[in-house]
């Protein structure tokens, strides 16, 4: 081999070792491209409202159920409405608050006694009966207020009991709207599990079936 000959490959050598880096970084780069998943623009099956609300000052419905539309879950709740013993209790303290509140309203009105009383002496002689009626009335005046401020004090008392009836029936409501989603959803599974057990009975049939006529082996 003569000089020249050798000259050119150590001169070779020396340009691969110095461009093997960006030949690994290429190959590098081809490798994740090809292995990279491919993206694909999916459209969502729920229609996005425009504007959302800022503010929870959207009313929220009495019977919030009934947007499901769905008719059992509809009866289910309305049976747990009518027959909660814990819901029960919170509406007749309701009424107690409310029948306070028109006992403590009747201080405005004044009072009014009547009395009525018969006396008859004996021996009888004309003139000796004697029948008595008494009608007599009292106000107070409310100076000072008070009558007003016990008023004012168990209206606020028969609110704060009305929003504890409502926290009661939403949450017993909510209660059963969970519990309803959560066993529907648990059927569904168990109907999606079961159709798989379907799936993998017939899919073990077929390998049977192949092995039997020799198109697979034992191992599959």
């Amino acid at each position: 081999m003569s000089h020249l000959d050798q000259h050119s490959k150590e001169v070779g050598s020396l340009h691969m070792a110095r461009n093997a880096p960006i030949v690994l970084i290429c190959i590098a780069l081809t490798v994740l491209l090809a292995c990279s998943p491919k993206s694909t623009n999916l459209s969502l099956p729920l229609q996005t409202p425009e504007t959302f609300s800022n503010t929870s000052a959207h009313p929220l419905s009495e019977h919030w159920w009934t947007d499901f539309g769905n008719a059992n879950m509809d009866s289910l709740v309305n049976r747990a409405l009518q027959s909660n013993f814990n819901l029960e209790t919170a509406w007749q303290r309701l009424r107690a608050a409310q029948a306070l509140v028109s006992g403590e309203s009747a201080a405005r009105f004044p009072d009014l006694n009547v009395r009525l009383g018969g006396e008859v002496e004996r021996p009888k002689s004309p003139g000796d009966e004697k029948l008595r009626l008494g009608i007599t009335s009292e106000y107070e005046i409310d100076l000072w207020g008070r009558i007003s401020s016990g008023i004012a004090a168990q209206h606020y008392r028969a609110k704060a009991t009305h929003a504890d009836y409502q926290t009661a029936a939403l949450s017993l409501s909510a209660e059963v709207v969970r519990t309803y989603f959560q066993l529907t959803s648990a059927q569904n599974r168990l109907a999606l599990f079961n159709h798989q057990i379907e799936t993998n009975q017939k899919v073990l049939s077929l390998i049977k079936a192949r092995f039997g006529s020799g198109q697979t082996r034992s191992v599959d």
